[in-house]
């Protein structure tokens, strides 16, 4: 199952066979282009390492640890991130590029395992990024030095904190919504 599939970490890129396109990963006879993570609490160090057929990924609010490198070097359509993350590897989204980067509820901490990044997302190029109704808060340096085009935030969004768009050169379209009363210092610095 995609579930068994997420509990197994791998050494290195290399130990994964799903680098590439050297191997299709299928369950009951079907090939995983989406990962749904509803009852899935973690997602294994390199998991889906450069898996040329991820498409789409979805991250419950199950999912509460990502590994080191889980999602680096994929090309996908959409990644959705739930509330519930408490711990990112290092470089988890390093290389990763996607259309949408959905957050899905306020992210309450950032606490990366194993890295010298500033945060999270590092090495994440998004198109556009939304922030859904289930958003209140725009957590400090959250998405700092992305390279992204747009931003929307629902009308649920009250509070953008410290620098979570510092550094984001390429953004050049943003949507406040209707319910925003604060700005935190260096928001959009740079």
């Amino acid at each position: 199952s995609v579930a068994e599939w997420c509990d197994i970490t791998f050494g290195g890129p290399t130990a994964n066979p799903l680098n590439g396109q050297q191997c299709v990963l299928k369950v009951d006879g079907e090939t995983v282009t989406e990962l749904q993570s509803d009852g899935i609490r973690y997602i294994g160090q390199y998991g889906f390492y450069n898996y040329a057929l991820l498409k789409r990924i979805v991250l419950s609010d199950d999912t509460t640890s990502i590994g080191a490198c889980a999602f680096a070097e994929c090309d996908v359509e959409s990644i959705t991130i739930g509330k519930s993350i408490v711990s990112v590897g290092n470089m988890a989204f390093d290389g990763c590029h996607t259309e949408r980067f959905i957050i899905d509820g306020d992210i309450k901490s950032q606490t990366t395992t194993g890295s010298t990044s500033r945060h999270w997302f590092s090495g994440l190029e998004a198109e556009s990024v939304i922030f859904t109704e289930k958003c209140s808060v725009v957590g400090d340096m959250l998405l700092s030095d992305l390279p992204m085009r747009s931003v929307t935030l629902a009308s649920t969004v009250k509070h953008i904190n410290n620098g979570p768009f510092a550094g984001c050169s390429e953004l050049s379209e943003i949507d406040l919504g209707t319910g925003l009363i604060s700005i935190g210092d260096h928001a959009f610095y740079g």
